[in-house]
């Protein structure tokens, strides 16, 4: 993934849109080498409770075309945490720092194939 839009990589994806998180605490985000890439902030409990209100659940349809986006991100680097598998209940990922080009680029695609908003979120966690 491209550090394209560095900004993404301090936000949150939270009901269908990429938001300030309430916390600052940071954590960098690093290669398999050990290589810094950037940094991401860690969610707090407010963070997670705001993500939880957001939450949405998806339809078959949708949940069908969320598990087609995993199977496409095989070219990003595997990440350590696995995301939700599904969305029909609407789910929040709680990715590891390090795995963030995994987990933006996903937020990102689910954004791009119009998911419903809080079908998804994304935060990051130590």
């Amino acid at each position: 993934m491209q550090m394209d839009d560095p900004e993404r990589w301090l936000c949150h994806y939270v009901g269908g849109a990429w938001r300030v998180p309430f916390s600052t605490r940071m954590a960098a985000v690093r290669d398999d080498r050990g290589a810094i890439l950037g940094q991401v902030v860690l969610a707090t409990a407010e963070d997670v409770a705001r993500s939880e209100r957001y939450l949405r659940p998806a339809s078959a349809q949708d949940d069908r075309l969320y598990q087609g986006l995993l199977f496409q991100m095989s070219g990003v680097p595997v990440p350590r945490r696995a995301p939700p598998n599904g969305i029909l209940h609407g789910a929040v990922y709680l990715a590891l720092s390090n795995d963030a080009v995994f987990a933006i680029e996903l937020a990102n695609r689910v954004a791009r194939a119009g998911l419903p908003p809080g079908a998804f979120a994304l935060l990051f966690q130590a």
